[in-house]
């Protein structure tokens, strides 16, 4: 999609930096960042929100609750969740469900990976994780483990919009992109991607 954006706005050059996300909340808090992909404004700090600007929404998503292959938990609804200890990726929010983290509702495990992640659940030392369902499957394969040791419940914990987040000094590259989103069609989200 950015190589179709910079056929049509060849003014702009492109520099793309992946990060740890505790990293990428610091430089949006401090406003040192041109633009950030992809995310929803409910998941960054008011400090950055104060000094970036959301694109129009690209697509929507949601994240869902994995567990063990055998896990008796088959409901994503957050009362069901209580008491319960949920491991999550360092670093992210996790909109609604910060809420329920902070009043100790449910119990968060943070790791720095997916790997992490699995491994923990596989052990039983965790009761569920949070994750990505378009993203997972890959990030499964790469960790060495198996989807066929996991489900992911169908139902999303909560959905939300994917936008880019563009500093408020880049204010024509955001109306350009705003441009580009509703002049052409976006792909589709593929799972494993």
């Amino acid at each position: 999609m950015m190589d179709d954006f910079n056929e049509q706005y060849p003014e702009y050059e492109f520099e793309y930096k992946c990060l740890p996300r505790a990293r990428i909340s610091k430089l949006l808090s401090s406003g040192k960042a041109d633009a950030f992909a992809l995310t929803d404004p409910i998941f960054i700090s008011s400090d950055a929100k104060s000094q970036y600007s959301a694109s129009l929404p690209m697509w929507t998503i949601g994240d869902h609750l994995l567990v063990r292959r055998d896990s008796p938990i088959t409901k994503t609804d957050l009362n069901y969740l209580y008491g319960r200890t949920i491991t999550v990726l360092h670093g992210n929010s996790f909109g609604p469900l910060d809420t329920y983290f902070e009043k100790g509702l449910i119990n968060k495990h943070p790791v720095y990976s997916t790997k992490q992640m699995l491994t923990l659940l596989l052990k039983k030392r965790v009761d569920a994780a949070i994750c990505n369902k378009t993203t997972l499957p890959g990030l499964v394969k790469q960790s060495g483990h198996s989807m066929d040791d996991f489900k992911i419940l169908e139902t999303p914990l909560y959905t939300f919009r994917l936008h880019l987040l563009v500093n408020r000094k880049k204010s024509t590259f955001l109306h350009d992109f705003n441009e580009f989103l509703k002049n052409n069609p976006l792909p589709e989200l593929q799972e494993g991607g």
